[in-house]
C-alpha cells in the first residue's frame, strides 16, 4: 500500500471519527435540552394550578380542588415517565403512582 493511500485512509478515518463524536455530542445535548424543557413545563404547570386553586374561595374551593386532584390523578395514571438512570445510563420508564413527586 502506497504512502498516499495510507495517508488518505488515515485522514478518512479521522474525519469519520470526528463526525461520529460530533453526532453523539449533538444527540446528548438535544436530550438534555428536551429534559430541561419538560421539567420546566411541568414546574410551570404545577405553579399555574397552585395559583388557580389558591384564588378560589369559600365552599367552591374544596369541591374544585377535589375535582382537579381527581383529574390530575387520572392523568398521572395514563402518563409514563421516562428518565435516564444516573448510575447505569440506561433509559427507564415508569408509571407514577398517585403520591409520586413531580
Amino acid at each position: 500500500m502506497s504512502l498516499r493511500t495510507r495517508l488518505n485512509l488515515l485522514i478518512t478515518l479521522c474525519l469519520g471519527l470526528i463526525l461520529l463524536l460530533g453526532t453523539l455530542f449533538v444527540i446528548q445535548q438535544a436530550r438534555n435540552a428536551v429534559q430541561e424543557e419538560v421539567s420546566s413545563t411541568a414546574n410551570l404547570s404545577l405553579r399555574l394550578i397552585e395559583i388557580a386553586l389558591s384564588n378560589t374561595s369559600g365552599e367552591d374551593a374544596a369541591g374544585l380542588q377535589q375535582k382537579v386532584i381527581g383529574q390530575l390523578a387520572r392523568l398521572r395514571g395514563d402518563t409514563t415517565l421516562a428518565y435516564r438512570d444516573s448510575q447505569t445510563g440506561h433509559a427507564r420508564s415508569r408509571h407514577p403512582g398517585p403520591d409520586a413527586q413531580p
